[in-house]
């Protein structure tokens, strides 16, 4: 926790990962732009949600998750099996 400045929650929002607000809260507050603002997520509704907001979305594999795998690969820019392969997304995010 230590690296982070902010941590947002739904409640606090009173919102949930259905929408994309707690995303554009979180951005606004960092004063990035949407379309340049990777969100990382592991349920598949919160994945759509973040893409639905205009976000780049980095889906991580969570074993809660494992029924919407195929659909959570389908809709997240790009796919995670753990947090060990940011190699491959620091290659995929200087490409966009």
């Amino acid at each position: 926790i230590s690296y982070f400045k902010r941590i947002f929650t739904c409640t606090e929002l009173n919102t949930s990962k259905n929408e994309a607000y707690i995303y554009r809260e979180a951005a606004e507050y960092m004063s990035t732009d949407v379309k340049s603002t990777f969100v990382f997520e592991d349920m598949l509704h919160a994945v759509k949600a973040a893409s639905g907001g205009g976000f780049k979305t980095v889906a991580v594999e969570d074993a809660a998750s494992k029924n919407d795998k195929a659909q959570i690969k389908k809709s997240a820019d790009y796919y995670m099996s753990d947090f060990s392969d940011f190699e491959g997304f620091w290659s995929f995010a200087s490409r966009e």
